[in-house]
């Protein structure tokens, strides 16, 4: 099926029958704006023949949900290896979720205020190009497998990358803990090519987990130079640490002191009476 130009919406959803059955595959192209849900079995094809980027688009308050991959053509021909340039899919404040049999997304995604990408699929996976636009999300779902999770290029980190947890947070940091490895370098959230990618420029991405019961913890992100030299930690949730080739991120637990300042403001009230009468 090819779709070309205009707005197409692909019946159906993930947790109900779709209108699409069988396999095949969906070749998008010329600026379409999409939406629905792509089971397993049909793939998505994003064709960069002679069009300016993007050739898909994701509005405001929708979501395309895809099972399995999206590769990208030209002049209809097969995929390659990598990514081409001209294949650009624009999140516009809508959503873009991979799937349970994903395992690549060759075309650039672009992700503009209010937009989310969402990898949740266990499979090894990589997305050849992320752009993360300040107001947008990248989202590592909690059934993905971080250890083999892969983006070869983020062409900029303005947003935020969002961590989701299977577990809550207090079993997380439990649990990290007892298995942290000597040098403390934490979980792995996901990897980068290193010659593609400045810690620097990655290190300027918000990073944020979301635990089971939904509970936000806030990250302080940091290369691992500036781990090493022992910058102080700008939130009290953790650490997520940009190194030469992926990010791992550390969690701690939450302390407040609260109960014993307000415990402390009376008993100098009481101490200044004194001095003055």
């Amino acid at each position: 099926m090819q779709v070309s130009g205009g707005a197409a919406h692909f019946g159906g959803s993930a947790s109900a029958s779709a209108n699409i059955t069988g396999s095949g595959n969906i070749q998008l192209s010329n600026g379409v704006s999409v939406d629905g849900y792509i089971p397993t079995g049909v793939s998505v094809s994003v064709d960069a023949s002679g069009s300016n980027a993007p050739l898909v688009s994701i509005e405001s308050k929708t979501t395309l949900s895809v099972a399995g991959d999206i590769s990208f053509t030209r002049n209809g021909g097969g995929s390659t290896a990598s990514a081409d340039a001209s294949a650009v899919i624009a999140v516009n404040g809508g959503t873009l979720i991979v799937g349970s049999d994903s395992t690549r997304v060759q075309p650039k995604v672009v992700l503009q205020s209010g937009a989310m990408f969402l990898i949740n699929t266990s499979r090894t996976f990589r997305a050849e190009a992320v752009q993360i636009g300040a107001g947008a999300a990248f989202v590592i779902g909690a059934s993905a497998d971080r250890a083999n999770l892969k983006v070869q290029k983020i062409v900029q980190c303005a947003g935020t990358v969002r961590i989701n947890l299977a577990v809550t947070g207090d079993a997380f940091i439990a649990s990290s803990a007892s298995g942290m490895s000597a040098g403390g370098t934490g979980s792995v959230a996901f990897s980068y090519d290193k010659s593609s990618n400045d810690a620097t420029q990655l290190a300027k991405c918000g990073v944020e987990v979301v635990d089971s019961t939904g509970k936000t913890y806030t990250l302080t992100s940091r290369t691992s130079a500036q781990a090493m030299a022992g910058r102080r930690l700008l939130a009290s949730d953790g650490s997520a640490t940009w190194g030469d080739d992926s990010m791992t991120f550390q969690m701690q637990k939450q302390t407040s002191s609260a109960a014993v300042s307000f415990a402390v403001v009376p008993l100098l009230m009481v101490s200044m009476a004194g001095l003055l009468f």
